[in-house]
């Protein structure tokens, strides 16, 4: 699997138009493209972040008792 422009393509993204505005809209598109990935990928991460510390909180600190739906204290169980 390659990654990455193959270098006998041609490079499209830096096409010239003739109409002005429609090469600022292209601009402004490409620079709004790059800010949605960006924070995406923070998002992603942050997520990431989020849900391991979870998951390792769950791990490391078991709580030794639960209730019942009527306030007894039983032993840990998968359902708690």
């Amino acid at each position: 699997m390659m990654h990455g422009p193959l270098p006998d393509q041609q490079d499209r993204s830096e096409a010239a138009t003739g109409n002005p505005l429609v090469a600022a809209l292209g601009q402004a598109l490409a620079l709004c493209n790059n800010a949605i990935v960006v924070f995406a990928a923070l998002a992603l991460i942050a997520a990431c972040v989020i849900l391991s510390y979870s998951v390792l909180g769950r791990a490391l600190f078991p709580t030794a008792r639960c209730r019942t739906r009527c306030g007894r204290p039983r032993l840990r169980s998968p359902t708690c």
